[in-house]
């Protein structure tokens, strides 16, 4: 009864792993059999699945990772471009005025980013799935004193 229900056990198991295998989503090393007797079995087709499934894998993360590093690329460039074209048109004056509150925009930014943000992004769905919608409220509330406190070091700065 026992060897009936481990056979069946790895049995559904092997079929189990052979639909993952041909989505592409096992690494190699957990598609390969347990035993020995279905190792013997293994059929060169479902190796060459599994290499087509790793190298679409591979295509997929590529493709993403250069959509990340162009979108980056773009974007910094159109800032070098929109430097380059307000220090040749602005005075010195002006561009300095402008430099100067961008490193302050910048500044905020990232403190808001770092502050309010990531956490959000990172322990949001994970930590506080359960009570999502309390963790939301305080999110809001961060929201609303990061705003009220950079405002008024703004009016203090004007």
């Amino acid at each position: 009864m026992a060897a009936s229900r481990y056979n069946a056990h790895h049995q559904d198991k092997g079929e189990y792993m052979a639909i993952l295998t041909s989505q592409g989503n096992v690494p190699p090393d957990a598609s390969q059999p347990a035993d020995p007797e279905s190792a013997a079995s293994a059929s060169p087709a479902s190796t060459a699945e599994l290499q087509d499934g790793t190298s679409g894998r591979l295509r997929r993360w590529f493709r993403k990772l250069s959509s990340a590093v162009g979108e980056q690329a773009f974007f910094s460039a159109g800032s070098f471009i929109f430097n380059i074209l307000l220090a040749r048109y602005l005075s010195t004056e002006e561009y300095g005025a402008f430099a100067v509150a961008y490193v302050w925009f910048t500044l905020v930014l990232n403190l808001h980013d770092g502050f309010i943000v990531e956490p959000m992004s990172i322990y949001g769905a994970g930590k506080y799935g359960d009570r999502l919608r309390y963790y939301l409220g305080y999110v809001f509330l961060g929201e609303g004193i990061f705003v009220l406190v950079a405002a008024a070091l703004l009016g203090l700065g004007a």
